[in-house]
């Protein structure tokens, strides 16, 4: 399906937590069309009819943690009408490596080459399936210190690491189910949360 820059005008107050104005006619002489993907059965699992406002980093990252093989996507979008016309805007996808992409907040799958070119995309960062899992679990999927950071990791986030790693070799290997990965997370997530921290600000030693 291609939806063309009235597609865009009708659905842009859910875009990236921004709420434009546009002059209808400026709009419509825009030829770029953003072309919608269907995608497999096992890439639709777990997709929502929702529209998830200003969580792009959240549900990117979700999404790659259920669906092994596909990548993280941080980068930068430029709108092309408005008030906000050209400003560059951090956003995050999801690259399903087969010419689809998939976007969090509006759930839908589009062509990739069509996406990048309407949103004027540019990556910046890629992350795998456990990157995103350390993302989730760490509380804030905008942000993921690289392997060179490594030195700079806390004590907390070193077991964080080390706690997904085994997790995937075991609950989240590639055998399970999609349900069966998230139940493992919501685990992961729960032991080892900053916030199960006991008063003095460290985790409790059950979590581990």
């Amino acid at each position: 399906m291609a939806l063309g820059m009235s597609w865009y005008f009708s659905n842009r107050n859910h875009y990236c937590g921004c709420r434009v104005r546009f002059a209808a006619d400026d709009v419509m002489r825009e030829k770029v069309q953003l072309i919608e993907a269907q995608p497999t059965a096992e890439q639709a699992k777990g997709v929502r009819k929702n529209v998830f406002l200003a969580q792009c980093y959240r549900m990117a990252a979700q999404y790659v943690f259920e669906h092994p093989g596909a990548r993280l996507i941080h980068g930068t979008i430029r709108h092309r009408q408005g008030p906000l016309a050209d400003k560059v805007i951090q956003h995050a996808w999801v690259d399903l490596q087969d010419g689809k992409v998939f976007d969090g907040v509006l759930q839908k799958f589009f062509e990739k080459t069509s996406y990048y070119r309407f949103w004027r995309a540019k990556e910046q960062r890629s992350f795998s399936q456990i990157d995103a899992a350390r993302l989730l679990v760490n509380g804030d999927s905008s942000k993921w210190k690289d392997k060179r950071d490594r030195a700079s990791l806390t004590d907390h986030e070193r077991r964080l690491d080390k706690r997904v790693k085994s997790f995937f070799r075991g609950p989240l290997s590639g055998k399970a189910s999609a349900n069966e990965r998230t139940k493992a997370f919501r685990i992961l997530a729960k032991a080892l949360h900053p916030e199960t921290r006991n008063g003095q600000g460290e985790l409790n030693e059950s979590s581990y």
